[in-house]
């Protein structure tokens, strides 16, 4: 792997982390596998639209994917704070819209609007 690909290094830490293959990868990336160990190596830099199917394949930001720039992935195992956890819910249109609107007016995640919804909807409830 090369020093300036740092995308690469990135997916093969967190497939490492999920204990995933690069076919598993591909395949839930709808990339071919062949192209999953070329970006791992440095030879090809995943596009926009990649890089935005790998980070949801590999439970990750696509800004953390792309830029190394977020701290934590969805799924994080340095999250000192509490244990892994990872969850995957379909949303229907209504709410994902929501949740993107309030990301977008408050400048954070979609991933923070939701951990912060669920916080306060569960502090007074769980004692």
């Amino acid at each position: 792997m090369t020093d300036n690909n740092e995308i690469g290094r990135r997916i093969v830490n967190r497939r490492a982390f999920l204990g995933i293959s690069q076919s598993e990868l591909a395949r839930r990336a709808s990339v071919a596998p062949a192209q999953i160990s070329r970006y791992e190596s440095g030879k090809s830099v995943p596009s926009q639209q990649v890089i935005a199917r790998l980070a949801k394949a590999l439970r990750s930001t696509f800004d953390w994917l792309a830029t190394g720039s977020e701290a934590k992935s969805l799924a994080n195992s340095d999250d000192s704070q509490g244990s892994e956890f990872a969850i995957n819910y379909e949303l229907d249109d209504e709410c994902i819209a929501l949740v993107e609107r309030l990301a977008t007016e408050a400048g954070v995640s979609g991933e923070s609007v939701i951990k912060a919804a669920l916080l306060a909807y569960f502090k007074d409830r769980i004692k």
